[in-house]
């Protein structure tokens, strides 16, 4: 990871929702789902940052929707439906309002849950930590409601190389 380079935007501002968008659009095969977005930036707009740069005209005054009509409300309603647990991988304290303002739209201090990932070398570790605690709490869920539910099973899948890893 230490040899990529970002490069392009042009602005400090990101298209969070665009890629919620994308995320909503997979076709989820397991059971247990989990979003690791690893962020700098906030989302544009101003209901989502104090004052970052947004150089973009089309989002600097919204604040409801994104030119595209995108909703975060709609979005992480979404995310629910599906089931997917959505963790935050926070570099710095650009990203706090923004957190804060899809915790208020989700009406759940937890979602998305976030974890320190300031420390490069430490990203590995979250990763692993983010993707066990969310393993951990759709099991807790699921045993204090009782329910059996024959599709609870995951894997973590190493995309690179196309194996699995784990398997339950």
């Amino acid at each position: 990871m230490n040899s990529i380079k970002a490069t392009g935007g042009g602005d400090a501002c990101e298209d969070i929702f665009g890629g919620l968008e994308e995320v909503l659009k997979l076709d989820w095969k397991h059971y247990i789902r989990i979003l690791v977005h690893v962020g700098d930036a906030p989302q544009h707009g101003s209901r989502f940052h104090d004052g970052r740069g947004d150089s973009y005209d089309e989002y600097k005054t919204f604040n409801e929707a994104d030119p595209r009509g995108l909703k975060i409300e709609n979005l992480l309603a979404g995310l629910k439906e599906k089931n997917i647990l959505y963790n935050f991988g926070k570099i710095n304290g650009c990203t706090d309002k923004m957190l804060q303002e899809f915790r208020t739209c989700a009406k759940d201090p937890d979602v998305p849950k976030d974890f320190d990932m300031s420390n490069p070398s430490d990203i590995k570790k979250q990763c692993v930590r983010i993707i066990s605690a969310s393993i951990d709490s759709v099991i807790m869920s699921s045993l204090s409601s009782r329910l059996y539910n024959p599709k609870l099973s995951f894997q973590i899948q190493d995309f690179s190389s196309n194996q699995t890893t784990f398997r339950i």
